[in-house]
């Protein structure tokens, strides 16, 4: 089962804890050579006195965290943590909160309403 994104994720933070995975391998921690098994497949097929040798790139460290997510590749997982957010709701000017609002449905608009900082329902007043 995926780990869960926290609800304020932040790039630097995954960067930063795609470091501290790739050091941790490197070290040869435990917890940090079974996550990087489980989500690379070249790791997965290598004997555990391989593993040791093993040079870990950054970009495989930051891909097995993206896979821990439940997201098939690193872009992926920076596209969701860099998605607009509701703060951006109140920076629309009224054109654009017209054109937001025929093209959502309205439905939809509600229930995600429900969800929204203060700031951002009566910046707009919906």
């Amino acid at each position: 089962m995926p780990a869960t994104l926290p609800a304020r994720a932040n790039l630097e933070y995954l960067k930063k804890q795609s470091k501290d995975l790739r050091r941790a391998f490197a070290e040869g921690e435990a917890d940090a050579v079974d996550r990087i098994r489980r989500c690379l497949p070249r790791a997965g097929r290598l004997e555990e006195s391989q593993l040791g040798e093993m040079d870990l790139s950054l970009q495989e460290t930051q891909h097995a965290l993206a896979c821990e997510y439940g997201f098939g590749k690193w872009e992926e997982l920076v596209a969701a943590v860099e998605a607009p957010g509701f703060e951006d709701l109140a920076r629309l000017n009224d054109r654009e909160t017209q054109i937001l609002m025929r093209e959502v449905d309205q439905n939809d608009l509600v229930r995600a309403l429900v969800g929204a900082p203060e700031l951002v329902a009566e910046a707009k007043r919906w």
